[in-house]
């Protein structure tokens, strides 16, 4: 699987918006998986750009519906969260 971290500040000025949702959806054009935490600002954009064109996603949340974000990856649903513990 191909895959690459959407992630970066959480401040971003909003004319970089396009350029991030290009990037998004020609990765996922491209077979790219996007990985990120759903935070605001560029993981927030990267989920946008990838979703323009349907593209496989992993958002990786500290709790469940962080943000309203509906991604089932959250800290207490993963695999190796109790190893973790």
């Amino acid at each position: 699987m191909k895959t690459y971290a959407g992630i970066g500040s959480r401040k971003l000025p909003k004319y970089l918006f396009p350029r991030i949702h290009k990037i998004a959806s020609d990765l996922a054009n491209l077979g790219y998986t996007l990985r990120s935490g759903g935070a605001e600002g560029v993981d927030e954009q990267f989920e946008v750009g990838c979703d323009l064109v349907g593209g496989e996603k992993e958002i990786y949340l500290p709790e469940r519906g962080w943000r309203d974000n509906p991604s089932d990856l959250w800290l207490e649903s993963l695999p190796s969260w109790e190893n973790a513990m």
